[in-house]
């Protein structure tokens, strides 16, 4: 039941890290697997939802350091894109070119914020951490989380008032 729970959000927040869909399945399988192995005595310290991001966040951030690793080390390969798995509810059809570009100038303007706010960013509209889960996810203060909220929501209110409707 957890399982089935919490995996569809996992999958998007690891997408949004990683950017590609078998990468962020592993990682969401990885942390279900060692957590399956060590049942015994895990104990997650946290909130259940906290931790299973927190464990995703430092396998994601380790995957990328190693891809990193790798293409300096190997000729260039891909790079991750960065393109956040934003699920939006479907429209009517007269309403779907609007949405389209809509979701595409969100995608920008949150794509286009430093890294450290657009993960908290993410984290807090997409996957609905609250702040005190996030700071413990990306081992920040709750106060610099809020920072990056409030800084992200008025980049984004910023970027999305510029873009044509």
């Amino acid at each position: 039941m957890v399982y089935r729970h919490y995996v569809p959000r996992l999958l998007r927040y690891a997408v949004s890290i990683v950017g590609t869909v078998p990468d962020a399945e592993d990682i969401v399988a990885a942390v279900f697997l060692w957590i399956w192995e060590s049942r015994a005595t895990w104990s997650p310290g946290t909130s259940v939802r906290a931790y299973f991001y927190t464990a995703v966040h430092h396998r994601a951030i380790n995957l990328l350091r190693d891809r990193a690793r790798r293409d300096r080390l190997d000729t260039p390969g891909d790079s991750v894109d960065g393109a956040l798995a934003m699920g939006m509810p479907p429209a009517p059809a007269d309403e779907q070119l609007d949405l389209a570009a809509r979701v595409e100038a969100l995608h920008h303007a949150i794509a286009a914020l430093p890294d450290t706010q657009r993960r908290v960013m993410t984290l807090r509209w997409q996957h609905g951490l609250a702040v005190r889960e996030i700071a413990d996810i990306l081992q920040l203060s709750v106060a610099a989380v809020e920072k990056h909220v409030t800084r992200g929501l008025h980049a984004v209110r910023a970027a999305l008032a510029g873009s044509p409707d």
